[in-house]
């Protein structure tokens, strides 16, 4: 039984040393369209229409706007897939405050989505009260609109981003490499449903979640995918191999992910 307690935790501390050993160090350079001195660091609420602007903490840029700065995507263009790629997308984890509780251990989906949806806006998160603010608006709109917030399925997610952000949201049942990347390089984001479980996290409290989401934002050169993984604080930019990310995916299934049609949210401005 002891040997058993000490495996548990040196096997965990043994799998994040290997990670941080083996992830790559020469990240694509981020593509992003709003600098950093630019943006709000007081976002308004999540919920308006249409992002209230006070006098001292309004960017230069049109909240509203789509994306400019990234891969060509006029109409009939499809752009090229370049050999690596990494959006510039903000990121939370689902328990800002470190505060594993009930309700955080449910906000996969509500970070997920809080952080495409200020991407396409052009916004930053902001601090960890206000990104912790704007989760419980999102699990809000969720209760008066679902009734309920714990463990969407890729529909309900896809309705509350649609909803609350405004932006375009498509369901794509070809989950694949090649899908992914042609997503990102056409300037969208990728948000896929997963048997938590599954995907190996060794920064995931054991045994990890049952169902999780994260999002997608970019890929390597040897093809492995960086993703915001909301699940923990060291999940910006944290990067999965192609065939593990892949295999884990699933939508919910009534808490059977694992057996759950493969299915991703490709987000785009509207």
């Amino acid at each position: 039984m002891v040997i058993g307690l000490v495996a548990g935790p040196f096997q965990q501390h043994l799998a994040q040393w290997w990670y941080e050993q083996n992830r790559p160090t020469d990240l694509p350079t981020p593509l992003t369209e709003v600098p950093v001195d630019q943006i709000s660091s007081s976002p308004a609420s999540d919920s308006d229409t249409q992002p209230s602007r006070s006098t001292d903490s309004v960017p230069s840029k049109d909240l509203s706007s789509p994306i400019t700065n990234l891969p060509d995507r006029q109409a009939g263009h499809r752009s090229s897939i370049p050999d690596s790629l990494n959006l510039a997308v903000p990121f939370t984890s689902q328990a800002p405050h470190a505060n594993w509780d009930a309700r955080h251990e449910e906000y996969c989906e509500e970070a997920s989505a809080l952080m495409v949806g200020r991407y396409f806006q052009g916004r930053s998160i902001g601090t960890i009260d206000e990104a912790d603010a704007a989760m419980r608006e999102l699990e809000q709109w969720q209760l008066e609109h679902l009734g309920y917030f714990e463990s969407t399925t890729a529909a309900e997610t896809k309705q509350m981003i649609e909803d609350v952000y405004h932006v375009s949201v498509s369901t794509v049942h070809e989950v694949t490499s090649e899908s992914i990347k042609r997503a990102l390089a056409d300037g969208q984001l990728v948000i896929l449903p997963a048997a938590g479980r599954e995907l190996g996290n060794p920064y995931f409290q054991r045994p990890g979640p049952v169902y999780h989401m994260l999002v997608v934002k970019g890929y390597t050169a040897d093809g492995q995918f960086i993703t915001n993984d909301p699940g923990t604080r060291r999940g910006a930019d944290f990067i999965y191999p192609a065939d593990r990310l892949l295999d884990a995916v699933g939508d919910y299934n009534h808490g059977d992910p694992a057996s759950g049609e493969q299915v991703m949210l490709v987000v785009g401005p509207r």
